[in-house]
Order: C-alpha cells, then sequence, then structure tokens
C-alpha cells in the first residue's frame, strides 16, 4: 500500500479509518458517502492544507447530532 492510498483511507477528521469504497474497491467506482448528506459546515471543519478524501460516517453522524436543535 502506498502512503497516498493510506492517507486516503483516513478521515481528515479523526485520522481513523473512513472506510472509503472508492479506496478499498477503486473498480466499484462508488463509496457511501455517495448517498450521504453532508451539511456544508463539516467542511469548515477541515484544515485548508487536507486532501479531499471522505469524512467517515462517524464524524459525519456524530457532527449532525451536535448541530441538530433540539
Amino acid at each position: 500500500m502506498t502512503l497516498e492510498i493510506h492517507k486516503a483511507k483516513l478521515c481528515p477528521l479523526c485520522q481513523k479509518n473512513n472506510k472509503c469504497g472508492l479506496t478499498s474497491n477503486p473498480s466499484a467506482g462508488v463509496c457511501w458517502c455517495f448517498k450521504a448528506g453532508f451539511p456544508k459546515e463539516i467542511f469548515e471543519l477541515l484544515p485548508d492544507e487536507r486532501e479531499k478524501v471522505c469524512i467517515c460516517e462517524v464524524c459525519l453522524v456524530e457532527f449532525k447530532s451536535q448541530s441538530t436543535i433540539h
């Protein structure tokens, strides 16, 4: 595994496995995130120097739960 592929498998927020479908099975051409809804505000948390890689589902769910008004 090259360093670039390894980095692409890490969530840019928590640095854990993002379970990106494109890095685990590139020939399939799909990822779980294609059908997920990402609030634009979550992208404001990303450092500018980060490459565009999948935010993991755990971070997405956590962000959505924290930003939901009860």
